[in-house]
């Protein structure tokens, strides 16, 4: 509080002081209403100055106020947050100011969090709990098809929102879980106020995405033994130039 009265007192105070001598020029005149409106405007700016740094102080002193952040334990604060890969190399206030711009849902297990067609509204990050991402298996398939499972510290939902695009996912708690939810209207915030951690933020987004994507990828198409097997050196393949030359490749 002390740093926001510093801040402000000499805008604030050059404006009033600004404001009130020149409302007393009007008690110069001679027509006694436009002198008394001079006195009565400059009266009420000073009394709003000294409600502004007297006043208002007393009553704000007097209140606990709390925040995202201040409700958050210390363990996630100090563990969970500064290790996910969404705030990567990023610094304490940065990260303060974009859980300042989230809210925090709980979902019981089992709960689900979102189903395929629902629109995208929202990322989530994992706080406390986990969290399974799946999809339709084949078809005439029930078994669904398990996308990633989401531990404390990890994103999921980023992809349809940055899309713009329905959800093609079934996300469910598989015990209680505590998600950090943050909007595309409170995403859009962010980068507008502050484009560096906007920055930041896409590019963690991006690297997490690609890493997320070559896994499921080698899960749903495994290698082969032939992709991995080393060739061995008699197989046409591997032929040396003079061979490549007789058969018309160069």
């Amino acid at each position: 509080m002390h740093a926001t009265l510093a801040n402000e007192a000499l805008p604030v105070i050059s404006t009033s002081v600004a404001l009130i001598a020149g409302f007393l020029v009007f008690t110069l005149s001679d027509f006694q209403p436009i002198a008394l409106f001079g006195l009565l405007s400059a009266l009420v700016i000073a009394t709003a100055l000294i409600a502004d740094f007297v006043i208002t102080p007393l009553v704000i002193s007097s209140l606990r106020l709390v925040s995202l952040w201040d409700l958050l334990s210390a363990q996630l604060r100090q563990e969970v947050i500064p290790q996910s890969v969404l705030f990567r190399e990023m610094r304490p206030w940065q990260i303060r100011r974009f859980i300042l711009a989230s809210t925090v849902t709980e979902y019981a297990a089992g709960e689900q969090v979102f189903k395929p067609g629902d629109k995208s509204h929202a990322m989530y990050l994992v706080m406390q709990g986990a969290v399974e991402v799946s999809m339709p298996g084949r078809e005439n398939s029930e078994k669904r098809l398990v996308v990633n499972r989401f531990a404390p510290g990890k994103l999921f939902g980023d992809i349809a929102l940055l899309a713009n695009e329905p959800r093609k996912t079934q996300a469910v708690a598989l015990e209680k879980s505590s998600l950090l939810v943050l909007s595309r209207d409170s995403l859009r915030s962010v980068t507008l106020l502050h484009p560096f951690i906007g920055s930041r933020l896409f590019y963690n987004l991006a690297t997490d995405v690609s890493c997320r994507w070559v896994t499921f990828i080698d899960k749903i198409n495994p290698p082969t033994p032939t992709d991995t097997a080393p060739a061995k050196r008699g197989d046409r393949n591997v032929a040396g130039p003079e061979h490549e030359r007789q058969n018309g490749i160069q």
